[in-house]
């Protein structure tokens, strides 16, 4: 690891750097010496924690797509800003520098083709000052690669969003162990699905996914150009394919999302689909952890196992079809409840769906009929016109509906079931977190005096018609612990890769890592 702290402290005070930042016009903007601040102290925790890696014999770079040697060059840093994180992007002058090699085209008339891949440092701060750093490694995909060749990169981070236009890859790595954290497959700038081997449970799909993003990847030095060097197998890249292709037919990959193989150009029927239902992204997931081992995180011991069970459920391909399919129903019916009732295969991770229901026009209730479930595990419904005819978040009956269901032998156990909510904000779910505390809550609030208390409860609380999504779950997360219901709002709104959970009455960002 190179390193020149002088020279680096001294190219901060350059305007170059000032004239880089960009922001959102929607936040609040950092003023020329708070972003010089910002990027000294982004310095500062970067170096710092190499250096007590490297004494400690913990710095990796000679696995997983590291970038082996790195210097950063701070006075290239460029700055961006979303809801929850302020983060700098620094170009960086690497050891080890990689390309994807294809071939694409019909039979016998296929061609090779070798598309760059990029690597920066990101280092992030939260609203609460804490730091973490990602190694971000940007794979774009052919076509986008043609439309805009060496600038790519660029167009990425000096973009206001978060991708840009982006399609492809992106890929982040552990600044100290050179571990993957998380992958997002982008198209157009929108994450279609995310992928972390650290919470990702199902081994098979977890090899497959890993096969598509890192196909056909090879290591070029340094020292040589992309168009002069074919490069080598990384050996040391235990997530490379390993023979399912020979090299004369490695067009083909496979495709974690479809569960098959697929063309390299393929581009998933269900994206259109998906991309109003992102199930990931964000940098690093969105988490407020420290990748770099460094002044936040958290242990798994830590980490709220409903969270988890929310988290892995929001990654699995069989749970995200169950949103397709009330994001059809909300389409083709949309003044219409709507919910589908589920089954989990601890072996598989499958979800399997038992019932679909579909309410009547202009009703807000599903009607169910317990005697007519199956022994289920979990259920997801939908709010149609929020804020005109349904509520932007659970409703009373809603919180009520895990012991009407107990009571009447449709499920086995309230503290594995789970309450769903999808809306065209995002998804929602309710987990019992204390059996004990809701089952009071539940005989408290179930008969006819009790739901028009809980009625006038969300009155007294402000969950009305006209209440936006972040009013309502603001207002929810103090009511579900006034009311000592037992209850744990975890969610995840569409377009942000962030999961939040409720705890005493605030809202709180879950860390996966």
């Amino acid at each position: 690891m190179k390193h020149s702290t002088q020279l680096i402290r001294s190219l901060l005070g350059l305007t170059v750097l000032l004239a880089s930042c960009q922001v959102d016009d929607s936040l609040d903007i950092l003023s020329d010496s708070e972003a010089q601040l910002f990027v000294s102290e982004a310095c500062n925790y970067y170096e710092q924690t190499i250096s007590e890696a490297a004494e400690k014999s913990k710095l990796v770079q000679n696995k997983n797509m590291s970038p082996g040697e790195v210097t950063p060059c701070w006075h290239k840093a460029h700055i961006k800003q979303d809801a929850n994180y302020e983060y700098v992007y620094v170009p960086i002058i690497a050891g080890n520098n990689y390309i994807r090699r294809v071939k694409i085209g019909k039979e016998g008339e296929k061609k090779k083709y070798r598309i760059p891949i990029s690597q920066t440092l990101c280092v992030r701060r939260d609203k609460t000052g804490n730091y973490d750093a990602a190694y971000v490694t940007i794979m774009p995909s052919l076509n986008y690669y043609r439309a805009n060749k060496s600038t790519f990169t660029e167009k990425v981070i000096h973009d206001k969003s978060l991708y840009g236009n982006l399609s492809g890859y992106v890929v982040y790595n552990n600044i100290v162990s050179s571990k993957m954290i998380v992958a997002d497959r982008v198209k157009s700038g929108k994450c279609l699905w995310s992928y972390s081997p650290a919470t990702f449970k199902d081994k098979a799909l977890s090899r497959k996914i890993k096969k598509e993003i890192f196909q056909n990847i090879h290591n070029i030095g340094m020292s040589l150009t992309r168009n002069t060097i074919n490069g080598g197998w990384l050996e040391e890249v235990t997530i490379t394919p390993d023979g399912e292709d020979d090299d004369d037919d490695d067009e083909d990959y496979f495709c974690g999302f479809c569960a098959q193989y697929v063309p390299y150009g393929h581009i998933c029927s269900e994206d259109e689909e998906v991309e109003e239902i992102p199930s990931g992204g964000g940098v690093w997931g969105g988490g407020g952890g420290s990748p770099g081992g460094g002044s936040s995180g958290g242990s798994s011991s830590s980490r709220p196992k409903f969270c988890i069970k929310v988290y892995n459920k929001l990654l699995s391909q069989t749970f995200s079809q169950f949103q397709q399919v009330l994001q059809k129903l909300l389409k083709d019916s949309p003044n219409r409840e709507c919910a589908v009732f589920y089954r989990y295969d601890n072996n598989t991770g499958e979800y399997t769906p038992t019932k679909i229901y579909l309410g009547r026009e202009g009703g807000v209730s599903l009607g169910v009929d317990p005697n007519t479930l199956e022994l289920t595990d979990g259920y997801i419904h939908s709010h149609y016109d929020i804020s005109n005819s349904t509520l932007a978040i659970f409703s009373p009956d809603d919180l009520l509906f895990t012991g009407f269901l107990y009571e009447n032998s449709a499920i086995s156990s309230i503290g594995n079931f789970s309450s769903g909510l999808y809306t065209n904000v995002g998804t929602f779910f309710l987990e019992v977190t204390n059996e004990q505390l809701y089952k009071e809550f539940y005989k408290q609030y179930s008969d006819e005096q009790g739901q028009r208390a809980l009625n006038a409860t969300y009155q007294l609380h402000g969950i009305v018609l006209k209440a936006d999504t972040s009013k309502a779950i603001d207002s929810l997360a103090r009511l579900l612990n006034t009311t000592k219901s037992g209850l744990t709002l975890v969610y995840r709104l569409h377009g942000d890769s962030t999961l939040y959970y409720t705890e005493n009455g605030t809202i709180k960002i879950y860390n996966p890592y």
